[in-house]
């Protein structure tokens, strides 16, 4: 995590990551909240249901790859009833990658610190 970023967050709360049943209802609950305008795509999403319950995302990063796809169909295309399936996997590969890029900054700078008590105060 960046360290500004960081600075902003006072209290971190660690959840476990979500098995394939609680992805596929979060989905399933995204999906059925589509506007009647973006039915093509409720279809493709629905073929891929067990497909995209695998991904390994939370639920927060499937409400945010929803509304980015969206925006992105509807900026392409300039009408309601654009989003396709491959807006979805496209965003939510690009949100699985940043996920893990950001895993390994974490790893290194663990690594980096290696057995650094916080802590401990250097004796005077």
């Amino acid at each position: 995590m960046d360290a500004a970023f960081h600075s902003m967050t006072p209290i971190a709360i660690r959840y476990n990551a979500l098995d394939e049943n609680s992805r596929r209802k979060i989905w399933q609950n995204f999906i059925d909240r589509l506007d009647a305008s973006e039915e093509l795509g409720k279809e493709e999403l629905e073929q891929n249901l067990e497909d995209v319950a695998h991904w390994p995302l939370n639920g927060r990063e499937v409400r945010n790859v929803r509304t980015v796809a969206q925006s992105f169909a509807w900026n392409q295309e300039h009408r309601k009833g654009a989003l396709r399936f491959w807006h979805v996997q496209n965003v939510a590969n690009e949100t699985i990658k940043l996920g893990e890029a950001m895993e390994a900054v974490r790893t290194d700078t663990k690594a980096k610190l290696g057995g650094f008590n916080r802590h401990a105060w250097p004796s005077q």
